[in-house]
């Protein structure tokens, strides 16, 4: 007889993001025996695992990680102060590297009890995340609107957006271009106080533009691919993701040129990034003026970046 173990099971608070891979049947079905296509899905779900085990061991968190066919799951304890911002930022890398690699991503981010033993995954907060990701059919991660602004969800607004029915959802995006914006000022003082000398926007060379030229790219191309011209489902997901391209691009541009600030301000956002940096390496000492320059630079690099 097995021996019984002797911790009796029980839950334990947790918030989830439930993944899922769209047209993964189709693709592994169209992929037969051809080696090259094999190699392209198993490539995918490779990074998907590396990627969560790298976060896991990142962190003295309890960070736990599922994957099974085309779903992946991370699980963070609820009870880590950085638990929303450490899911958000996975989510927000994991978005750009699937779409890079010519995928589309829908999922749910929830909050909610769990049971986890090895690879016994069961709870109402797996249900409420699966459940999140099955309401929207575009390529977008849905974050449970009923704990959106509570607690350490807080951090949500610097990640997120609303769409149009009012489900927040994760804005890869924005939050790539507002992450560039801190990380370039950043990069530019380091280097103006190294050599003694005032910063120089020519020095400018936006880190988030390379990304957002290759979403452009890869969203255009995908539009007018054959393959997807003729089946409406993955046509309309991709023309989705042209709007929300344009929308974003559109939105910063208003803001670094004064004419609006959106919500969320991409502005509001690099200075939140900031001071997240400065919690774990020093940093230089960043004006608004500094992140402003930076934004008008970019500006002018991401205007004709519409598709």
């Amino acid at each position: 007889m097995a021996q019984e173990k002797q911790d009796s099971p029980s839950y334990k608070s947790m918030l989830l993001a439930y993944m899922d891979l769209l047209g993964f049947r189709k693709r592994v079905q169209e992929a037969g025996a051809n080696a090259n296509e094999i190699r392209q899905i198993w490539k995918i779900l490779d990074s998907a695992r590396e990627l969560a085990q790298r976060r896991t061991n990142m962190t003295a968190v309890m960070t736990q990680a599922y994957q099974f066919s085309d779903t992946l799951v991370i699980a963070v304890e609820a009870a880590f102060p950085g638990a929303a911002r450490l899911l958000l930022n996975w989510v927000t890398y994991f978005q750009m590297t699937a779409l890079s690699d010519g995928w589309l991503v829908r999922g749910g981010i929830a909050e909610g009890d769990m049971m986890i033993e090895g690879s016994i995954w069961f709870g109402p907060g797996l249900i409420r995340a699966y459940d999140l990701e099955r309401i929207v059919v575009d390529p977008v991660v849905v974050v449970d609107p009923q704990v959106y602004e509570q607690g350490s969800w807080i951090d949500c607004a610097f990640y997120c957006q609303e769409m149009p029915k009012g489900l927040p959802i994760v804005d890869y995006l924005g939050t790539t271009i507002a992450y560039g914006i801190f990380l370039e000022a950043d990069v530019a003082n380091r280097t103006a106080e190294r050599l003694g000398v005032q910063v120089n926007t020519n020095w400018c060379s936006p880190i988030g533009s390379d990304f957002v030229a290759k979403h452009r790219d890869l969203v255009a191309t995908a539009l007018t691919n054959e393959r997807y011209v003729h089946d409406l489902r993955v046509w309309s997901k991709y023309k989705w993701l042209q709007t929300y391209h344009n929308s974003t691009i559109r939105r910063f541009c208003a803001e670094a040129n004064g004419q609006s600030r959106p919500e969320p301000s991409f502005m509001v956002r690099a200075e939140w990034f900031r001071q997240q940096s400065l919690r774990n390496t020093p940093s230089t000492h960043l004006e608004r003026a500094d992140l402003l320059r930076v934004m008008q630079a970019m500006a002018k690099h991401l205007a004709p970046m519409t598709i």
